[in-house]
């Protein structure tokens, strides 16, 4: 449906039995975990804000089943050592949560009880678990109180729901390996000149590979053939149209890159989420040259479970009416604007009749960025998309070097780190072999036509 919709329905399928395994960490008792679980997920959803990627919505869903834990008389100390041993908290991380509950001294949690702790996190991760009722019946409260933040933010915010971006998800990386310490991981050292030494700032690239790209507007005429750069062509995967009866007709969509080279898995720098959609051959739905990041691909590799719904609600006539919508939802009582949403879902919600093609048109990247990428996805880097516009939401912002310029908290949605622009281009810059540096010039690739067509 939205980026809001793709990431929740992520979440729910791939790291809701991750999520419950947490919460039984906390509460012990596995009909109350999943209660809490499915808890969390709303209320992280119903934020005006909500979470970019799957990555952060599953860490706010944890840091709010621990405060909550707590107001609901699980003893403090108990939900500090889970804090400590599965998320590798400190003392301030734990004080960002708990607040005024923080025990004093903290419990000690040696390293045999974190062993222990995560070996039953997960095991108990490992049995698959689904949300009662289905996913559609755990998002629908969640959605409703996200639209209602949203339309009462600000005039036009709605438009928020349906903008563009892509909903990653990282199984356990970003967790402490088991045996581990129970401190948070540390990103590199400044690097040593062992290679070629290169800082993350692939927006140039980018506006090169789109310097001579027209992408094509609303109402255009589009039926491009498939088009290549260096050898690597865009291969995304569509699902089956979904029919939610509260949120309407939806289907996922996920990225992808086939190459020539024998199956070799050549690494690409792709804008994420770059589709162009036509009905009948006329452009119903198109991105833009704006540059919203980039991040690391590999041709030939399956997908990682990431992608976006995408639904009649994100074509251009849905999303014009979703910024009138949105105006005439200010001020109104929850009820009110429940019945503007569900006539809008109502009016917009199904696919007209029509065949629609989508094709993938992806700005694609390679030379010294691509090869950073690499390097950062070897320590677990793996959605470079913010930055360095925005290090916060990455693993970086834990570098010793960034962490005392971020404030905030991730469970309000406020965090954010500052650091100097010469601690950025340090904690940005690592050194790459010149021998395995794609050489290739940038460009945009294009897909074949996905069609799917609608009686």
């Amino acid at each position: 449906m939205s980026a809001w919709h793709g990431t929740y329905a992520n979440l729910l399928r791939a790291r809701f039995s991750a999520l419950v395994a947490y919460a039984e960490a906390l509460v012990d008792s596995p009909t109350a975990a999943k209660d809490l679980a499915e808890a969390a997920t709303v209320a992280v959803f119903a934020r005006r804000k909500a979470p970019r990627d799957t990555q952060q919505a599953e860490l706010a869903a944890r840091e709010w089943m621990a405060a909550r834990a707590v107001e609901d008389g699980v003893d403090p100390e108990h939900v500090a050592a889970i804090l400590i041993a599965i998320d590798g908290r400190d003392e301030a991380g734990v004080r960002a949560i708990l607040k005024k509950a923080t025990p004093t001294p903290l419990p000690s949690v040696e390293p045999r009880d974190v062993d222990a702790i995560r070996r039953r996190f997960a095991e108990s991760a490992a049995i698959y678990s689904t949300p009662s009722g289905g996913v559609n019946t755990v998002m629908e409260p969640a959605r409703r109180r996200h639209m209602s933040a949203v339309a009462s933010a600000a005039g036009g915010t709605l438009a928020a729901v349906a903008a563009v971006a892509v909903a990653g998800w990282f199984g356990l990386n970003h967790l402490p390996d088991f045996g581990a310490s129970a401190e948070a991981p540390a990103a590199s050292a400044s690097p040593s000149a062992t290679g070629l030494l290169v800082t993350w700032n692939p927006e140039s690239d980018y506006e090169a590979a789109v310097a001579s790209f027209h992408f094509p507007q609303c109402g255009e005429a589009f039926d491009p053939a498939p088009q290549a750069v260096g050898g690597v062509i865009p291969k995304p995967t569509v699902g089956q149209i979904e029919d939610d009866s509260q949120s309407g007709q939806w289907v996922m969509v996920e990225e992808g890159f086939a190459s020539d080279d024998d199956g070799e898995r050549t690494a690409v720098l792709a804008a994420p989420y770059s589709f162009v959609v036509t009905l009948d051959g006329t452009v119903v739905y198109t991105t833009d040259s704006i540059y919203y990041g980039m991040k690391l691909y590999n041709a030939n590799s399956p997908g990682d479970g990431s992608g976006t719904g995408w639904s009649p609600t994100n074509t251009c006539e849905a999303r014009a009416a979703q910024d009138e919508l949105a105006t005439k939802m200010q001020g109104l009582s929850d009820a009110d604007q429940q019945k503007m949403w569900d006539q809008f879902t109502k009016d917009w919600g199904k696919f007209l009749p029509g065949t629609y093609k989508l094709y993938q048109v992806s700005p694609m990247v390679f030379g010294e960025q691509a090869a950073l990428g690499q390097a950062f996805a070897v320590e677990g880097i793996t959605d470079t998309t913010s930055l360095p516009h925005d290090i916060s939401w990455t693993p970086l912002a834990e570098d010793p070097r960034i962490a005392p310029y971020c404030v905030g908290s991730m469970e309000f949605g406020d965090f954010s780190c500052t650091p100097p622009p010469d601690v950025l281009k340090e904690v940005l810059t690592r050194p790459v072999d010149p021998e395995a540096i794609n050489k290739t010039d940038p460009g945009v690739g294009i897909s074949e036509a996905l069609e799917y067509v609608v009686p």
